[in-house]
């Protein structure tokens, strides 16, 4: 597979806007449960952020832009994005510390109030 410098950041960019559309549904409900059990950490499923992803020609599937981003740029890459501490791509989840899945929720909140 050739990687190339537009594609990457097309992957990227669309990886991002999946979680942040998938944050903006779910992210208030997952903190006051997580907060509620006492969980430490959150799990996210990557199917969770299936329907807030926007496909595109050379990325139909969600999992086709992590890959490719996962192949050409490297998994400390993929958790850079997610801002994940730990991503299992082979089963498809990424998890979080319950401090900072609910600071990137804040963060995506105010982001989008702004806009």
């Amino acid at each position: 597979m050739e990687c190339r410098e537009d594609l990457l950041e097309e992957a990227r960019e669309l990886i991002i806007s999946a979680l942040k559309s998938y944050m903006l549904s779910n992210c208030k409900r997952t903190v006051s449960i997580a907060k509620l059990a006492g969980q430490k950490r959150i799990r996210m499923e990557f199917h969770g952020l299936f329907k807030h992803y926007t496909p595109s020609e050379n990325f139909p599937r969600f999992m086709d832009g992590l890959r490719y981003v996962l192949t050409c740029a490297g998994l400390d890459e993929v958790k850079r994005l997610l801002r994940a501490q730990e991503v299992v791509p082979d089963e498809a989840y990424a998890v979080y510390s319950y401090d900072e899945y609910a600071k990137l929720c804040n963060e995506v909140y105010e982001e989008a109030s702004a806009s």
